[in-house]
């Protein structure tokens, strides 16, 4: 198991309360060359997204009712637009699985994925829910710089950017889970799904 794989089985059976989307489902609903396990390099920000996209693809239930984004710290740009993206996401009761560095929050350098559940405003903080580790609250600065860093291993997309992949619900457009960034970004086409891939 990995984190995205572990990651992602989390937000499965957030989003649908259903048992059957465990690790070991994850992991077979992959192609052979794909599988990620013990000893092996885990995924980026690109591999994680094709992974959901294919696991979303191979439930009616999910695939009808979710898409899945990915917005990497090239996108989202600041700790405003980062904080506005996983509560509205979070609002809509739907978890937003961050890719980040390790070294900001726990001191060794590694990449990681973690879902994230929950936030505290009076605190500014959201709560990992730590598939390797313990389950942690993070201040919203060091989480955004955690996640406002390059992997150099994942080499699938230019510039190799870490960032947050979310599941978006179909009923709803996409600008809503990205209300409020306009003022930060004036270019962006909030309506406009095409403008964030």
């Amino acid at each position: 198991m990995t984190c995205g794989t572990a990651s992602t089985a989390f937000v499965l059976k957030c989003l649908t309360k259903n048992p059957k989307f465990d690790e070991k489902w994850v992991i077979n609903q992959q192609p052979k060359q794909q599988k990620w396990g013990k000893g092996k390099i885990g995924m980026g920000l690109s591999r994680l997204k094709k992974m959901n996209e294919r696991l979303y693809k191979a439930d009616k239930k999910l695939n009808a009712k979710y898409k899945v984004e990915k917005y990497g710290a090239d996108i989202i740009q600041n700790e405003d637009n980062f904080r506005t993206i996983i509560r509205n996401s979070l609002k809509q009761k739907i978890p937003v699985i961050v890719h980040y560095e390790c070294t900001p929050i726990y001191g060794w350098k590694c990449g990681h994925h973690s879902p994230v559940v929950a936030y505290n405003q009076e605190e500014d903080k959201f709560l990992l829910v730590d598939t390797a580790f313990s389950h942690i609250w993070v201040p919203t600065i060091l989480l955004y710089l955690a996640m406002d860093t390059k992997d150099v291993k994942d080499r699938t997309v230019r510039n190799w950017h870490r960032g947050i992949v979310l599941p978006v619900d179909r009923k709803n457009p996409i600008d809503k889970c990205l209300r409020g960034l306009k003022k930060y970004v004036p270019q962006w086409k909030l309506v406009e799904a095409k403008a964030f891939k």
